[in-house]
């Protein structure tokens, strides 16, 4: 099966990133710190810098980045309104559903990794004010979730549609 190659390397960029902006910007991060924005960017926490608080969204984001790299092993294991009447046909005919699978998990993945980068720049660059664009990048893929998993569920339902007419007329249904 093919894997979304372009995506998980996307996926892997992305969480470096996170962890290597944590690592270089720590020395510029004031002794307290925001760890927490209220829904209008106030900062309503903070936190001392020698704590292991800081290391929580790179620790998090690499957690998470295993997980999704983990599930992408075993796209069988999905779960989506068409499994039964997938997991009846041949394995060979389940190919393209399982690689729009872990095309579509890969999307929510880098979603979720541009949400760990703009919470780890929010965390730095606001040392001692309100949040920042940051904070856009957070709100931004977060609306976008939804809409990638109705987008890929509908091309999956083409995707089977058109393999349950395949195999209709072949008379292997």
């Amino acid at each position: 099966m093919r894997k979304p190659r372009l995506l998980v390397n996307l996926h892997l960029l992305l969480i470096l990133g996170v962890v290597g902006y944590a690592i270089f910007s720590y020395s510029s991060i004031p002794e307290k710190y925001a760890t927490h924005f209220s829904l209008t960017g106030e900062v309503d926490r903070r936190a001392e810098k020698n704590e292991l608080e800081y290391w929580l969204v790179p620790a998090s984001a690499v957690a998470v980045g295993i997980l999704f790299l983990l599930v992408l092993k075993f796209p069988r294991h999905f779960s989506y309104p068409q499994k039964e009447q997938v997991n009846r046909w041949p394995e060979q005919r389940r190919i393209p559903v399982h690689e729009k699978l872990s095309e579509m998990l890969m999307v929510v993945a880098v979603l979720v990794d541009l949400m760990f980068i703009c919470v780890q720049i929010g965390i730095v660059n606001s040392a001692g004010g309100p949040m920042s664009i940051s904070g856009l990048g957070v709100v931004c893929p977060t609306i976008a979730l939804p809409v990638v998993f109705v987008i890929y569920l509908f091309k999956i339902s083409r995707i089977v549609e058109r393999i349950e007419n395949e195999l209709r007329l072949s008379g292997q249904s």
